[in-house]
């Protein structure tokens, strides 16, 4: 397990979304403005014994769970660090 990777068993600090607005061009060649929700991943602690990734669903629910379940914790899912290794390779 990596140091900073910290469960926390405050489900109601987790990682919930939010609504973006995009700019889009319909089949009419029209520019419009749409809404979609974000999901923020996180890694959970279940119940049974298995972490797994999921996020919040708009609903409220947590994917991969059933409808009234919540995880006993949850923690921050790392990003691929794809920027540091390019920095990285560009410095030699």
């Amino acid at each position: 397990m990596i140091n900073n990777m910290k469960w926390n068993f405050n489900i109601d600090e987790a990682p919930s979304g939010h609504r973006e607005k995009t700019k889009s061009v319909n089949k009419h060649g029209k520019e419009i403005t749409l809404k979609k929700f974000v999901h923020v991943p996180c890694l959970i602690a279940t119940k049974c014994g298995l972490v797994i990734p999921s996020k919040k669903l708009e609903c409220g629910r947590w994917n991969f769970l059933a409808k009234n379940e919540l995880p006993l914790a949850w923690c921050a899912y790392l990003e691929h660090p794809h920027n540091e290794l390019t920095n990285t390779e560009e410095t030699k």
